[in-house]
């Protein structure tokens, strides 16, 4: 299937969902490192498909790197934090899942009862997102 996404994409290569699928078969042969490079800098960096193709794999540092450049680029965007969180719960990395919420609790206020919920449940082993 990698190859026939490949010659798809050779058709075209302004054709970003070819871009997309190209790079989603690499990601499944193992090639993480060429479909990051046939992405990078393009709109298909970030395709929902393709994030969902590294999370499948394991690849949480990609998707870490993706969702910064977000928040870096909208610090102040509750949802972004939020978002980070929840990956950080899939990654099991909970002090980082923790910060995240309580920085989306400082700016957005209004969400802090409900970060302060998802923290006590990450703190007693829990995990808010299931």
């Amino acid at each position: 299937a990698s190859d026939l996404f490949k010659r798809a994409y050779e058709l075209d290569k302004t054709y970003d969902s070819a871009r997309v699928f190209y790079a989603i078969g690499l990601v499944y042969s193992g090639k993480v490192d060429d479909a990051i490079a046939l992405v990078a800098g393009t709109p298909a960096e970030s395709d929902s498909a393709l994030v969902s193709a590294y999370l499948d794999v394991g690849r949480f540092d990609i998707i870490e790197k993706l969702a910064q450049k977000k928040i870096d680029a909208d610090p102040n965007n509750a949802q972004l934090h939020v978002s980070m969180a929840a990956l950080y719960l899939k990654a099991k990395k909970f002090n980082s899942a923790i910060n995240e919420l309580r920085q989306a609790a400082q700016i957005e206020p209004g969400f802090k009862v409900q970060a302060d919920k998802y923290i006590k449940m990450i703190q007693n082993g829990q995990d808010p997102t299931e």
